[in-house]
């Protein structure tokens, strides 16, 4: 309703986001899961994200991360804009996405920075071979114990 009564022509589609990864050329999105699967795709992006300013204020007290977005926290620095509380403003999300738009080498280094780190996160199957992991690891106990007790 917001998007229609605003004018602009925007196509909303409800349940595509990972089939439009690979049609996008960049996108602003808060901060969470999406920022990881877009950095996975290669997509340059900027991050946005308010919380109550008291939840903001315990969040940084407490945690112990220079930034929001999951490819800054892996990089250590930052590779993707992040406009937090107080920078998320409509004029520095329009500007942003301007800037980026327009520098094609920028976006290019985004797109190679973000495919770095998430090329650190390892191949697929993570949790498979945390299991067998553990599953050896088990199997290895129980044979010791077992070792142990005919003895």
């Amino acid at each position: 309703e917001m998007i229609t009564a605003s004018g602009v022509s925007i196509d909303v589609v409800m349940g595509a986001f990972l089939p439009l990864l690979r049609i996008a050329d960049l996108a602003v999105t808060a901060s969470g899961t999406a920022t990881l699967q877009l950095a996975m795709a290669g997509v340059p992006f900027i991050t946005v994200y308010r919380v109550s300013p008291i939840t903001y204020f315990i969040a940084r007290r407490f945690a112990y991360v220079k930034h929001f977005t999951m490819a800054n926290i892996l990089a250590g620095h930052e590779v993707v804009p992040e406009l937090i509380q107080e920078k998320l403003t409509a004029r520095n999300v329009r500007d942003h996405l301007l800037a980026l738009a327009q520098d094609e080498p920028r976006r290019r280094r985004m797109r190679d920075d973000l495919l770095r780190v998430t090329a650190s996160l390892g191949a697929p199957g993570a949790y498979e071979r945390a299991a067998a992991a553990i599953a050896a690891r088990l199997s290895s106990l129980g044979a010791r114990t077992a070792a142990g007790a005919g003895s």
